[in-house]
């Protein structure tokens, strides 16, 4: 029995020895591709491991801040987080940093976070991902001039209680994605002045909430753009003062378009260029703009459609179609025209 136990023992030596053996025998750039997807503070910890971590972390091309929930009420939290965020960013200033994630409360203040992001764009970043939770108009984050600026990003996703102000002419000409998440927005012209600053865009993602204290004129005008995803909702009591509202996009080749209100409203000037390059589409949007996005859509292939009108013309559509989806309420009776015919096409 002994024996047996002596023997289990010198086995789990052996296989802990054995791990150990594999994680020591790893290379750097292996382990360092590893560190990517964790946030900095786990990074940061693997410092105590070994003389070999010490310094390693600091060579992870990525800052990943993860702020707590609890930093809203506890002060003491809060004082952790900055000391953590200020000795890393202080640590690596002379590495090389690819890729910024911030995420964080709000409650630091607007200079606090400024100077957070000014110290990361100085690290020639080529991805930003920054998420401020919303709390009120008190809180709403400014984000610092240089970083609309930076030649050599390429990703860059906003989110939550941030202040979009474009104080400066806004020059990204190496940007290819662009997430606008719930942000807000500092006058009727900020989107329309941001995405003229990117002339290589191939993404585009913007999801907004449209109220009297933030309207807002779309114009996307990108010759590049390859995807867009389009999320609006209409925040009215009473029948909007609607903006204009323009799309130029030829190399279009996916759309998803979205529109939430509880009113029919029609928009001052609604423009959409025809995509003659799309491929799929999916759509759910009110009357006031169906005919003007179908027609926009004539050449697509791959159709999804979410209505709760009386009647939607699918003629517009008929030639090019291959697969139609159509996703109606219940209380919504489907009328096809007697002279579509859709050999190809599934309805589901």
């Amino acid at each position: 029995m002994a024996k047996s136990r002596r023997h289990q023992n010198t086995s789990s030596k052996k296989a802990c020895t054995s791990c150990s053996d594999k994680i020591s025998n790893l290379s750097d750039d292996l382990i360092l591709k590893i560190l990517y997807f964790l946030s900095s503070k786990q990074v940061v910890q693997t410092s105590v491991l070994s003389k070999r971590w010490v310094l390693l972390w600091t060579l992870v091309p990525t800052l990943n801040l993860q702020d707590s929930y609890r930093s809203i009420f506890d002060q003491q939290d809060r004082m952790k987080f900055v000391h953590f965020v200020d000795r890393v960013l202080f640590l690596k200033k002379s590495a090389s940093v690819e890729k910024f994630s911030l995420n964080c409360q709000p409650i630091y203040g607007q200079s606090c976070i400024s100077k957070w992001i000014c110290t990361a764009v100085e690290q020639g970043l080529r991805e930003v991902d920054i998420s401020v939770t919303e709390i009120s108009k008190e809180y709403l984050v400014k984000l610092p001039s240089g970083l609309f600026l930076m030649k050599t990003l390429k990703i860059l996703k906003l989110h939550g209680g941030i202040m979009v102000d474009v104080l400066v002419s806004v020059c990204l000409p190496s940007l290819k994605i662009l997430h606008l998440l719930r942000v807000k927005y500092a006058n009727a012209e900020s989107i329309s002045c941001f995405i003229s600053g990117c002339p290589s865009l191939e993404k585009l993602h913007i999801d907004v909430r449209i109220s009297p204290d933030n309207m807002m004129n779309f114009n996307i005008s990108v010759p590049t753009l390859i995807t867009l995803y389009l999320s609006l909702e209409y925040a009215f009591e009473e029948e909007p003062h609607a903006e204009n509202f323009e799309i130029n996009a030829p190399a279009l080749k996916n759309l998803i378009y979205i529109i939430y209100t509880s009113s029919v409203s029609m928009h001052k000037q609604y423009f959409v260029e025809n995509f003659p390059c799309i491929r799929e589409a999916n759509i759910c949007v009110p009357e006031f703009c169906r005919t003007e996005i179908l027609k926009a859509v004539s050449g697509v292939g791959c159709l999804r459609l979410t209505w709760n009108q009386d009647f939607f013309d699918l003629v517009l559509v008929r030639d090019t179609l291959t697969m139609l989806c159509l996703f109606i309420f219940f209380s919504v009776w489907l009328k096809l025209r007697t002279d579509i015919t859709l050999d190809d096409a599934f309805y589901k």
